[in-house]
């Protein structure tokens, strides 16, 4: 299947040039379908299916793990990116004087749970970016003897620069400092292998480029680190026993799932088995060229209309995050006209963002660039 087939597989396509997914992002036409699956199973069955939703969460953690090279035993679900950060920051055993190494340009999600942690002595050394850039050498600088963990994400919101995760863990690994990886803004158009990039762990939801509904997210975390980690919010699904509630045994299960408390989003789990079997089919070669030509299609244009492109177009730095400025035209205020001519952006620290996705075309980014002032 070729990526620009699956156009019409998008329903908004209808309504909308929506080019704006490192928000949130609509549901493909195979997730619909699960949704619909799940409520009819759910309204016609109930619990009498349980089997099935058991069987249906590890198929998706399954294919999880392969798609990130690691094993369906080192993935959790949870509620989001930020929950599974907080699995991480809550549950390293920090000694007063430990810090942190990570970007000033970071979504909250991955400084507050770290942040939090100055409660127990732990503190943050920010790196600051230069021109939208993270040079890997001042997170190098950054680092000392009592850096604990360098905290990063792959893509960053507010600029749209990659990181280069083989470079970072290899750092890491050397000076045995923990790499988390935020990936909510890479994964589902860039590959990573957590292993050969070797990523102790690594957060994620699934509602920006993996096409699903909010409120689902999972963790990657090393089988090692599983171990050592504290388990900060443990509940019924923790431990060895998960069917035996009142023979209360703390025993936790072995990896990943112990950080899974209770019970999961199940209609997003539904969607997630579906639009990872939909980006199987598509190819991860075939969007990642589709992304790329998709962002440099909308750069050339942007140039030419006299615009400033913030984000880096280097190879090893380009994601699906083009943020630009037009001189003497407010930013939000570009963004809403687009929004009332059906062409759906953002606004991120002054500067338009766009962020489109393998489906969307060629057309739609002539159109919005036609439509801006």
């Amino acid at each position: 299947m070729s990526a620009s087939a699956v156009h019409d597989d998008f329903p908004i396509t209808r309504n909308y040039a929506f080019l704006n997914h490192a928000a949130s992002s609509p549901l493909p036409r195979v997730a619909v379908e699960a949704l619909r699956e799940y409520a009819a199973d759910w309204s016609e069955h109930g619990p009498a299916l349980r089997q099935k939703w058991l069987e249906k969460i590890e198929s998706t953690r399954s294919t999880l793990a392969s798609r990130l090279g690691c094993q369906p035993s080192e993935i959790a679900f949870c509620q989001n990116t930020t929950a599974a950060i907080c699995c991480v920051a809550n549950g390293v055993d920090w000694q007063p004087g430990d810090n942190v190494v990570l970007a000033n340009v970071e979504y909250p999600a991955n400084v507050y749970p770290w942040w939090a942690q100055d409660q127990r002595g732990v503190g943050l050394k920010f790196v600051r970016p230069e021109n939208g850039r993270i040079r890997l050498e001042d997170f190098f600088a950054a680092a000392d003897s009592r850096t604990r963990v360098m905290a990063v994400s792959h893509v960053q919101f507010a600029t749209g620069f990659r990181a280069d995760l083989d470079k970072l863990g290899t750092f890491c690994r050397d000076r045995e400092i923990l790499l988390l990886v935020d990936a909510i803004q890479s994964f589902g158009v860039f590959p990573i292998n957590v292993k050969a990039s070797q990523i102790g762990a690594l957060a994620c939801g699934v509602h920006k480029w993996l096409l699903c509904p909010p409120g689902l997210g999972f963790l990657y975390c090393d089988r090692d680190l599983c171990e050592r980690l504290k388990v900060w919010c443990p509940g019924a699904e923790s431990v060895v026993r998960p069917q035996e509630y009142l023979n209360y045994d703390l025993t936790y299960r072995e990896g990943a799932r112990r950080f899974e408390g209770g019970s999961l989003n199940l209609a997003s789990t539904y969607c997630l088995e579906a639009v990872l079997a939909m980006l199987h089919e598509v190819g991860d070669e075939q969007v990642l060229r589709r992304v790329r030509r998709l962002t440099d299609h909308l750069c050339s244009g942007l140039r030419d209309r006299g615009c400033r492109v913030f984000s880096s177009r280097v190879d090893d730095e380009w994601s699906g995050i083009v943020l630009f400025t037009l001189e003497k035209h407010p930013s939000g205020r570009v963004v809403d006209a687009l929004a009332k001519s059906g062409i759906i952006t953002s606004v991120r620290e002054d500067r338009i963002r766009v962020s489109p996705h393998f489906y969307n075309s060629e057309e739609e980014i002539d159109r919005l660039l036609a439509a801006l002032p």
